[in-house]
């Protein structure tokens, strides 16, 4: 996984806005959650 703050830099070079970076981040780590909760049922 690359480090959050590295892919924000990275985000920013590639002309991507830093809010939607966020928004795929998020989601990214909250289905994330969502596997691991649900596969520890």
């Amino acid at each position: 996984m690359i480090p959050f703050a590295e892919s924000l830099r990275r985000a920013d070079r590639d002309g991507v806005s830093v809010m939607d970076h966020l928004d795929a981040e998020l989601a990214r780590c909250f289905a994330e959650i969502l596997t691991k909760a649900t596969a520890s049922r």
